[in-house]
């Protein structure tokens, strides 16, 4: 249910309260607390904002963090709170569950362009207090020449009482002088740490570097420098932090001494760590995220070194969102964190990576192929694995996975074609059934994505006129006179000519277009029935019109029908109504009262079969005709075959004892017209029947 505005803004103020009460006693601000909440509220909203916004832009969060800084609220303490609040509370105000991964990669990114203005701000700032430090520096210098006690004791009081580390050295790396912030940092006291070297407290594998920089400082190539360093303390411990180190030159330039600037970043590095870790790491089953998934296999597709094949496999739980809706999501969640586990080790025991892509979507990647022949038992083996029982919270469940699999020489692939690949391959498998798996086929994808844009382009084909209806004569065997048409839907593409229903009514019934697309095939019909009505009269043919499951079912098929029928005033016994038998739901439901309504009206039905129904089921519904495609049975040395011929029988005989007439399909040549008349089919169409045409086409052959 969505959030209300009142709602919202109550969240938010909730939210902003607890921020102020988890950062009010870190720094020392000029402020009341209500004016903190107030202060905070309003940079809330900037967050929350934001976080919704479409599209996407973080960079509001720089000018949060800088006004943080502003604010004084400078203590590492307020940072490392802050980000740990906003990571797991921000997303309550915007009405949203923190499990939506999207939803969290755009709270890791707004904490990262947080830290970017929280950072850029405290450096701006930290900068500022060199300066006046290291002027104090230099009037320290004048005054200790000069031999001016009273202005030495107003530097030294100023530098004791500086809030961050303070030291100054020589070029050898002697600490001469620390202030209490830097000694109670690192535990030492000022005796003890006034003695020391810079080797001392810095970290072994940091000193290489750092004496470099030193030594760049010293000779004048950048008046000073900024790094993020590894400290030891009295205690043997570690902490990181921000050291910034300014260079003092005497009047001929020479730099004599410098001047550390030391701010504990412990909590920031570890934030950031952990920013990082959210970001590429999923936080249910530990496995690389599909960021890092991509940033791997990006690496691996940029190695030019040798040739080298790679595979990539992406793995779909089967009926995953009915464990979650039935179970609920703690289950899936558990049985999620299980397959991950499983996945991990099995890619673990043979070198490949395994991630979660988001969902209950896994990859394998396998950087060093040697061909499907390798590739195969390794996915094998994770479905094995997978399609294991597992218990979770007390349920013995039966889980099962697909697999698409893309296995290739490594080329100028970009990681999100091969993944788009993997995808494909994964949705061929689900299309086979549960527990299966599919390669990748260029061939296959190349027919797939043109019947794609197939699909895209049908509404506005629709709308622009684009299909057309075309009649195939339906003859009677025994006198050959033309009894009805079968109108036929033909799509006049601009590009790929008139298409065949073959090659789009299937996808028209899995995009949904397919009701709208009959809806106007019924029309359309009707109109040109009239026509015909209107100019033969009594010779008029019946047309004979297919209406997809869909349809059948839908619960306007009644006044869709009746609408047809008023629009085009044609008569009710001009229109047959061709069913599908799966388009029959049970006995004396509502669609078999809407047939009887329909057949008071003259219309007729036929269906195309009788499999799926026993014969009683049928005779309850007011059907007339029995079409069939399966009546024509092939001819083995002059003869037919002996079982097919035995069931043709036997249909037409069940459908002639049902009441209904048979017609019979693809009656494509003489011989099929002689079989059929022997076994007793009253009807059929095809091509030795006669072609389908346009309503031009047929005309003449009423008149005949």
């Amino acid at each position: 249910m969505a959030m209300t505005e009142d709602g919202r803004s109550a969240q938010l103020r909730e939210f902003a309260e607890g921020w102020a009460a988890a950062i009010i006693d870190t720094s020392y601000v000029p402020m009341s607390r209500r004016e903190i909440e107030d202060f905070l509220l309003d940079l809330s909203g900037n967050l929350l904002t934001a976080l919704v916004s479409e599209p996407f832009d973080p960079e509001p969060a720089i000018e949060v963090g800088a006004r943080l800084v502003n604010a004084h609220f400078t203590a590492p303490e307020a940072l490392g709170r802050t980000l740990q609040l906003l990571g797991t509370g921000l997303v309550r105000p915007a009405g949203i569950s923190s499990e939506d991964l999207k939803l969290l990669d755009r709270v890791v990114q707004l904490l990262g362009r947080l830290s970017t203005g929280y950072s850029e701000a405290l450096r701006e700032r930290t900068f500022e207090e060199q300066e006046v430090i290291k002027q104090a520096m230099w009037l320290a210098t004048d005054v200790a020449q000069r031999r001016l006690q009273d202005s030495e004791s107003r530097f030294l009081a100023v530098f004791d009482s500086a809030p961050i580390g303070l030291a100054i050295g020589d070029f050898d790396s002697n600490i001469l002088e620390s202030n209490q912030a830097l000694q109670e940092l690192l535990g030492y006291s000022r005796e003890e740490l006034n003695g020391l070297t810079g080797a001392d407290i810095l970290h072994p594998d940091d000193i290489p570097d750092t004496l470099q920089r030193y030594d760049r400082l010293f000779r004048g190539e950048y008046p000073s420098f900024r790094s993020r360093q590894r400290l030891l303390k009295k205690d043997g411990d570690m902490l990181w932090a921000n050291v910034t180190v300014s260079a003092v030159r005497d009047s001929t330039g020479v730099a004599t001494y410098q001047v550390a600037m030391v701010e504990d970043a412990t909590e920031l590095h570890y934030a950031n760590q952990a920013m990082a870790t959210l970001g590429m790491q999923d936080p249910l089953t530990g496995l690389p995220t599909r960021t890092a998934f991509m940033a791997r296999l990006d690496s691996v597709l940029g190695r030019v070194d040798r040739p080298r094949r790679v595979a990539l496999c992406v793995f779909g739980i089967d009926g995953f969102a009915a464990i979650n809706d039935g179970l609920g999501p703690e289950v899936g969640d558990e049985v999620l964190l299980k397959l991950g586990t499983k996945l991990r080790y099995h890619a673990e025991d043979n070198k490949m990576l395994a991630a979660r892509l988001g969902g209950d979507e896994f990859a394998l990647l396998i950087e060093e192929s040697e061909g499907t022949r390798t590739v195969t038992p390794l996915v094998e083996e994770a479905m094995r694995l997978i399609n294991e029982p597992v218990t979770v919270l007390g349920h013995r469940l039966s889980v099962h996975a697909s697999a698409g699999i893309v296995e290739r020489a490594v080329g100028r692939e970009q990681p999100a074609e091969l993944l788009r690949d993997a995808t494909m391959a994964l949705h061929w498998a689900k299309q086979g059934g549960k527990a299966q798996w599919a390669l990748f086929d260029k061939q296959r994808c190349d027919r797939d994505r043109a019947q794609l844009q197939l699909a895209l382009t049908m509404p506005v084909a629709l709308d622009n006129g684009e299909f057309t209806v075309i009649y195939q004569p339906i003859r009677a065997l025994g006198d050959n006179r033309l009894m009805a048409v079968e109108a036929q839907l033909a799509w006049d593409h601009p590009e790929h000519g008139v298409l065949p229903p073959a090659e789009f009514l299937a996808l028209a019934e899995r995009t949904g277009l397919v009701v709208r697309l009959s809806e106007w095939l019924l029309l359309e019909v009707c109109r040109q029935a009239r026509e015909w009505q209107l100019e033969f009269g009594e010779r008029a043919p019946v047309v004979s019109v297919k209406m997809p499951p869909r349809q059948a079912r839908d619960p306007d098929f009644l006044p869709n029908v009746l609408r047809a029928l008023a629009d085009s005033g044609l008569d009710g016994n001009l229109l047959r109504l061709e069913l599908e038998p799966d388009a029959l739901d049970g006995e004396g439901d509502e669609q078999e009262e809407d047939m009887i309504l329909l057949a008071e009206r003259g219309i007729t039905f036929s269906i195309s079969g009788l499999s799926g129904h026993p014969p009683e089921r049928l005779a309850a519904r007011p059907l007339t005709a029995l079409k069939s495609r399966d009546l024509v049975v092939a001819q083995a040395n002059g003869e037919r075959e002996t079982i097919p011929a035995t069931v043709s029988w036997n249909t037409v005989s069940l459908a002639h004892q049902m009441g209904m007439q048979v017609i019979a399909e693809n009656v494509d040549t003489l011989d099929d017209v002689a079989w059929l008349r022997e076994i007793g089919v009253d009807a059929g169409q095809g091509v030795a029947l006669g072609e389908p045409g346009g309503p031009e086409d047929i005309g003449p052959l009423i008149t005949r």
